[in-house]
């Protein structure tokens, strides 16, 4: 990263509190921007969990004063990518856990705090599998949710000075 990156980052981190939600060897992680940028911190949780992601939450407007951007990138697919004929329970529970009840779960609780500024920015990566069908069947019908639910959020807060893409 140059300097003139770190800087732009620098003066971006200064006015935005981003939570970012991934997935590094199946365990959650949350991070503030860039370690270089602003301060960093890192908080595992498991999104799938509703106390786990309003604690996410809790955690960042303690720390950072607010949460400007959610960043829902948190995604596993089964071992396989196994059709609708051979998927196993246990393949759906865990694929919609993180992929569709963790975003649902983080989204939730970013809202109630962006709401009282009217103010906040979501950002939630599905998947072009999601759109067109093309995959395991849990990872499929769990990123099309994503996509709906991003639709959802975005109607639900037009106007608002809440976005959700």
């Amino acid at each position: 990263m140059t300097d003139s990156m770190k800087k732009v980052i620098r003066v971006v981190a200064v006015f935005l509190s981003i939570v970012l939600i991934g997935v590094i060897g199946f365990k959650i992680w949350s991070t503030g921007l860039v370690k270089e940028a602003m301060k960093l911190e890192d908080v595992s949780i498991d999104v799938s969990k509703v106390e786990d992601a309003e604690n996410l939450v809790a955690k960042t407007v303690e720390t950072f004063g607010k949460v400007d951007v959610l960043v829902n990138n948190a995604g596993v697919l089964e071992a396989g990518l196994k059709p609708i004929d051979v998927v196993e329970d246990d393949d759906i529970d865990w694929v919609f856990g993180i992929n569709t009840k963790g975003t649902i779960n983080c989204t939730r609780a970013v809202l109630q705090e962006m709401k009282k500024n009217n103010k906040g920015s979501i950002i939630n990566l599905d998947s072009v599998a999601g759109a067109y069908g093309c995959g395991g069947a849990s990872y499929v019908t769990s990123k099309a949710a994503v996509i709906g639910l991003t639709k959802h959020t975005a109607l639900r807060f037009a106007g608002t000075g809440i976005r959700c893409n």
